[in-house]
């Protein structure tokens, strides 16, 4: 496969680089929606940290790093491919148990493409766990995070009245 270069500026958003040099210079690629589909690309991630590389295709080194997975999983959600996204999530899950967190995080982004995926009932039990995990931290701001992803899923489930009462507070 191809490699590329992760270009990540803290946030749930990645960019593609063709070569290191034009990840630290933040230059991405474009990415089409339209050619990047299907199931055929994989995007492993074979270095965490800065310079982390993320190879298109068959290859590469399993080694989970959480941030980078959510964040590919965000991509992939992008380009319309939610099972590769889902692959990824898991991966996150996978690598953030008993994380605090940083797994709830991780379990918050799985909920949301399960949620795309139409597997709307698993979303809402995982969407609640994560609810319930943040209110027992007592931090105000990760509470409300999670009532407005519990709502984003509620909101695809076509239950158009609770999610209101969530995503409103």
């Amino acid at each position: 496969g191809t490699t590329y270069f992760v270009i990540s500026d803290g946030t749930d958003t990645i960019q593609l680089a063709t070569t290191q040099e034009k990840a630290r210079l933040g230059e991405g690629i474009r990415l089409t929606p339209g050619t990047a589909t299907g199931t055929a690309h994989t995007l492993t991630e074979t270095r965490h940290g800065y310079g982390s590389l993320a190879t298109s295709g068959a290859g590469g080194k399993e080694n989970p790093g959480s941030g980078l997975n959510v964040a590919i999983a965000g991509a992939l959600v992008c380009v319309g491919d939610d099972e590769a996204a889902l692959a990824m999530a898991d991966r996150a899950v996978d690598a953030t148990r008993d994380q605090g967190v940083l797994g709830i995080n991780c379990l918050g982004a799985r909920a949301q493409v399960l949620s795309r995926l139409g597997r709307h009932r698993e979303a809402l039990d995982l969407a609640e766990d994560v609810q319930a995990r943040c209110d027992r931290l007592d931090a105000p701001r990760l509470s409300a995070t999670a009532r407005h992803d519990r709502g984003m899923v509620l909101l695809r489930a076509g239950r158009f009245a609770e999610a209101a009462d969530l995503i409103g507070e």
